[in-house]
């Protein structure tokens, strides 16, 4: 999902990264499926999520800590040679006030910046909670990384303060039929309080981009790259926050962070 650009910055400049076998046990994960029983469907990529955050960050490969206390950790998936990426950072606002804003269509913006997330939701889910089918294609990149398009379903429950997001199958869709090589996502987050204030903000995700596209580039761009570049963003919104309102407040330092932990 990154601009052809950025994607060969990272080739050149990042080393080549060799992983041992890995510590940490293979990640099942469900694959696309057409959607029939959306309350089925909900609980179990909802449940498939929460088990995944339920396992420690120390039975996960640590990968790197980065600016304002993100830590970024992977795990092999079962079946399958690419990894699920897990990220785990704290923020000065409510859990609530985080999850209101990831949720949003600005939210959609800081999640992701390479897809369109212009074009209203295929469809809306009758669903306890939030849930919409939506369709977006990656943003045009340059050879050979083709234009990339998804089609997800996703579950927004502000209860649980829980986003859950996974490709799906439809008919009226098949993959393909727009020209584009249709990759698939699995993708999570969820928000917790911890202190007044302060939250935890918890990210899984994993794709694959299918088609023509060496694993190993894509493990070292996600690891590398997708996680880092989706938080800068996030520190970039709640910047701008912070200066429209000074009540909100960023930590001043990484320690800042790191001594809550």
């Amino acid at each position: 999902m990154a601009r052809a650009a950025g994607m060969l910055g990272l080739l050149s400049l990042a080393p080549m990264v060799v992983f041992a076998a890995s510590g940490a046990s293979e990640v099942p994960l469900l694959g696309e499926e057409y959607l029939k029983d959306v309350g089925d469907y909900a609980k179990r990529i909802g449940d498939e999520a929460k088990e995944l955050f339920k396992t420690p960050l120390e039975d996960w490969n640590f990968y790197g800590s980065y600016d304002h206390g993100l830590k970024v950790y992977w795990r092999p998936v079962k079946d399958n040679k690419l990894v699920i990426v897990r990220s785990y950072t704290e923020v000065q606002l409510s859990s609530g006030e985080l999850f209101t804003l990831l949720a949003s269509e600005e939210g959609a913006k800081i999640l992701d910046d390479t897809t369109n997330h212009t074009d209203p939701p295929l469809a809306t889910l009758d669903w306890k909670g939030r849930a919409e089918v939506s369709y977006s294609k990656t943003i045009p990149a340059k050879f050979p990384f083709g234009q990339r398009s998804f089609l997800k379903a996703t579950f927004f429950d502000d209860e649980k303060q829980l986003l859950v997001s996974k490709s799906i199958l439809r008919d009226d869709m098949p993959a393909g039929a727009d020209g584009s090589t249709r990759a698939f996502n699995s993708f999570a987050l969820r928000t917790r309080d911890l202190e007044p204030g302060t939250c935890s903000l918890e990210v899984l995700d994993y794709f694959d981009m299918r088609g023509w596209f060496p694993v190993w580039i894509a493990n070292q761009f996600h690891r590398d790259t997708f996680c880092q570049s989706m938080h800068k963003r996030l520190w970039k919104a709640l910047d701008a926050r912070t200066k429209a309102d000074p009540a909100v407040k960023m930590p001043s330092s990484v320690f800042d962070v790191l001594k809550r932990s």
